[in-house]
């Protein structure tokens, strides 16, 4: 009787035991889950506040189109930054909206998705700076315009364009090269971990590490349990 007694001592010790576990798992999994989540608010209100800007500039861009309208190459300089600025908007609401799907009480394999998505997102946003290298011309026209004045289309020889045009297309390989190689493969190189930690990416990294303590405080409940 006595050993049977304490056979259910030890089965209902046992018990608990696996739901204090059980327990713990789920609240430090939600508690790092959290941690994951406030640690990509920085990368959140840099994107809603570069759209913010971004939008002020498109409006300007607009203005300076409705008052140089009899001009076509300031027209189609200001519409090409509209467009890249556009872009880039465009990137920056995929960033939000990607941190916006992420979720304390999501799973952790979908958290890293996200994550993984996250990154790629912003690796992209870097490449198409790349792709804008060949058009400097349009920036030095409207940087020209907008901050000296100076009408740099009708005071620099055609010589002078044909130079820079050649260079332009001589530009486009270069560009897609970069592109190429700046990819998520590519992503561990100095120059490509560099960009991405200026462009917001330690946010990530420390969302990532938050994850990996979930992983590993999971493997140490599951040794202790064996």
């Amino acid at each position: 009787m006595e050993a049977d007694e304490l056979k259910a001592i030890w089965k209902t010790h046992d018990s608990r035991l696996e739901k204090s576990l059980a327990l713990n798992k789920r609240c430090i999994t939600e508690l790092q889950t959290q941690k994951s989540v406030s640690a990509l608010a920085p990368l959140k209100r840099n994107r809603m506040l570069e759209i913010a800007f971004v939008l002020v500039i498109i409006f300007f861009l607009g203005l300076f189109i409705h008052e140089n309208s009899s001009t076509w190459y300031f027209v189609l300089s200001a519409s090409a930054l509209i467009l890249f600025l556009m872009i880039d908007i465009y990137g920056c609401i995929r960033q939000i909206m990607t941190i916006q799907e992420l979720h304390y009480s999501d799973s952790v394999i979908n958290i890293q998705k996200k994550l993984v998505s996250l990154e790629a997102s912003l690796l992209n946003y870097i490449r198409f700076a790349f792709l804008c290298i060949p058009f400097y011309l349009v920036y030095i026209i409207m940087t020209c315009k907008l901050i000296a004045g100076i009408d740099v289309v009708a005071g620099f020889t055609t010589s002078w364009w044909i130079a820079n045009i050649l260079f332009s297309l001589l530009l486009i390989p270069v560009s897609i090269w970069l592109y190429r190689k700046c990819s998520y493969t590519n992503k561990n190189n100095f120059w490509v971990q560099s960009l991405l930690e200026n462009s917001g990416a330690h946010s990530i990294a420390k969302a990532m590490a938050f994850v990996s303590e979930i992983e590993e405080f999971k493997t140490e409940i599951d040794r202790d349990r064996c």
